[in-house]
Formats: C-alpha cells, structure tokens, sequence
C-alpha cells in the first residue's frame, strides 16, 4: 500500500493535518472568524482538508435549513422585523446561514441560546461584529450536558461560577423581544423531559401570535421500532427508560441519545401549553423524508394561547 494512503487512514494524522490547514486558513486576512476550529468543533468529524471542513459545516443551513425555516415562520422580505431563537445553537451553524443572508441589518434578529462553555466563548467572539446577533446562556450542570459528560467534565466541573440544573432554565426577562420562530436542532435529543417541558413552556410566553416552534426530535412510533428490528434504521436503541418515556443507545451516558416515544413527545407539548402544527419525518428511521431541514424529525407547535 503506497505511504499517502495509509497515512490518509491514520485518523489522528488527518486531524493534525486538519489543523495545520486551518491555522494556514486563519492566517489569511479574508478568514472568516464564524468557522470554529475543528479543535473545538465537538458536532463534526474531522474532514480530509480545510475546504471540505468548511463546506460541511456551512453546507446544510445555508441551503436547506435556513430557507425552509424561513418558509415554516411565513418570512416576508417587507416584514418590518424577523426575530428567531436558535436554542441550543452549538457552535453557530445556522448563525452563520443567518447573517449570511441578513448581515447585520438590525430588523433581523438572531438570538443564539448555549450552554457549552467553548462553544458560548467562541460564538461571543465569532459574533461581536454583528449586533444583531445576540449570544445568551447558562453554565449548566454537567449532569444535564451530554458533551461534557462524553469529554469527562465531571471530576472538573467545580469552577468559580455556580451551574443551574436545565429544568432551572429561564429565557423570560432575557429576551426582550417577540420571537417569529424558536428553533433547536438535535437538543431534545439529548434532554431529560422536565427540562423540555420547561423551555417549551419559557418560550411560549415570547412568541408572537403568529409566531411558530421548530423543534428537531428522535420519535419512536410503530414505524421506527419495526425499522430497528429490522436494523434499517441508522441507530439501535436497547436502553429504555420508561420513567422519562426515552430511549438511548448509551447506559453510562443517557443524554448521548434520547429517542422519545411519539406518545410522551405529544404529552410533552400539552404539557408546556403547545398545539403541535404538524410532524414531518426525518430519514434516520429508513423512512422516505417529508422534510429536508434534518435527517431527524421535526415537530411544528404554536402555544395554544395564541390559537
């Protein structure tokens, strides 16, 4: 086997060459400071070059999840305001699909919720030009934070500022405009249901009348379980979890995956006071999509006290 191919197989090797790519990229005077170093970049695997990195991380808001969201809240370009809440906005995907097609015209208002120490530090930084981007969040309990756990945070999780649990969470009084649309990608998988009751239930409080939620989860109907007996679906999912209504791929770390059965999904929504719109599926199950925002499913909700 020639030497450049055993060398591409070495996954630590790519990574290091990775790097070295991105440093040369950040060096460049036209380098833009919205693409995270893959250092940090804990949601995307290592990529052969810095132009594949950079167009995997760019490439699903900036054509497919950002137009079809925009679609679902009824943009209108004479709108005199656009609002949206991104919560659980990682390192700033769909920021960056945002104020690419915004800039920073200040009638469009994107408001990014994290709780990832890196990812918050960076997006603070990464974002500082625009000031219609705000950056919000908690230092959050790391038993509530399904990357730290993976990273092994625990034995350092002490640190000067005091940790909230994520049922504790409070977005009223931090917002201080009308939400058109609240959105969050691959976060209630990887949520215990208080927690999700309780930001279903801040956020309904901030929407506008007409405004809609876009939520991305993992449901387990009829469908989904005859999927993964058969092993078509992308994942297997052994561990249940009645009391929270779940199920995962991972005992030692539940939040890793937390695939929630359609029923308690439904109970959830009545729960924080939402009218589910609609459920548009995803592919991770085998099934043909009726989405494209994510290989996920998605549900649509309105809080019922706009209806």
């Amino acid at each position: 086997m020639p030497i450049a191919q055993s060398v591409e197989k070495d996954p630590e090797v790519a990574k290091q060459r990775l790097l070295a790519e991105f440093a040369v990229a950040a060096a460049k005077p036209d380098f833009d400071p919205r693409i995270p170093s893959p250092e940090v970049n804990y949601n995307q695997q290592p990529t052969a070059n810095y132009r594949d990195y950079f167009t995997e991380f760019v490439s699903l808001t900036v054509t497919r999840q950002m137009p079809e969201l925009l679609r679902l809240a009824g943009f209108a370009e004479q709108a005199r305001e656009f609002v949206m809440l991104d919560y659980g906005c990682g390192l700033g995907r769909l920021a960056f699909a945002f104020t690419n097609f915004f800039g920073k015209d200040p009638s469009r208002r994107y408001i990014g919720y994290e709780i990832h120490p890196k990812a918050f530090a960076f997006l603070l930084q990464a974002y500082r030009q625009y000031p219609n981007v705000s950056i919000i969040g908690d230092s959050m309990s790391v038993d509530d934070s399904y990357v730290e756990i993976h990273e092994g945070a625990g034995a350092r999780a002490g640190g000067s500022e005091p940790r909230i649990k994520a049922a504790d969470v409070r977005l009223q009084g931090r917002i201080d405009v009308p939400l058109d649309l609240q959105f969050s990608h691959s976060v209630f998988t990887h949520m215990y249901r208080p927690p999700i009751v309780r930001v279903l239930t801040e956020v309904a409080s901030l929407m506008k009348p007409e405004g809609i939620c876009v939520n991305s989860w993992q449901l387990v109907d009829r469908f989904a379980e005859s999927s993964m007996r058969c092993g078509l679906a992308d994942r297997q999912l052994p561990y249940e979890y009645p009391d929270h209504g779940f199920l995962t791929y991972d005992r030692t770390n539940p939040l890793m995956c937390t695939a929630y059965r359609l029923e308690q999904v439904k109970a959830i929504y009545a729960a924080a006071g939402h009218e589910i719109l609609d459920i548009q599926w995803g592919t991770w199950t085998g099934r043909v999509p009726t989405q494209q925002i994510t290989y996920q499913d998605v549900v649509i909700s309105r809080p019922i006290r706009h209806r």
